[in-house]
């Protein structure tokens, strides 16, 4: 796990034989979330919905609650912004 800044991950492969996942910590996913949230999505009551749903996401326990909610979440984000 790293954060966001590309030096440390580029370093570990410049020295590591295999190339890792890239998993950033929960922090800085809400942070480029909030970054971007704010920028893109106007309405704040969307907005809010769509950062708790976010976070369910990043704290689901199981590969079928993540993915599930991944799908519900996108899902909703384009009937959302489509309007």
């Amino acid at each position: 796990m790293t954060d966001d800044d590309g030096k440390y991950y580029n370093a570990w492969i410049t020295r590591m034989d295999n190339i890792p996942r890239r998993l950033l910590c929960t922090w800085h996913v809400l942070k480029n979330w909030n970054i971007q949230g704010k920028r893109k999505l106007k309405d704040y009551q969307l907005k809010k919905n769509m950062k708790s749903d976010m976070k369910k996401i990043l704290t689901a326990t199981s590969t079928e609650t993540f993915l599930k909610n991944k799908e519900e979440y996108f899902q909703k984000l384009e009937e959302k912004t489509r309007k």
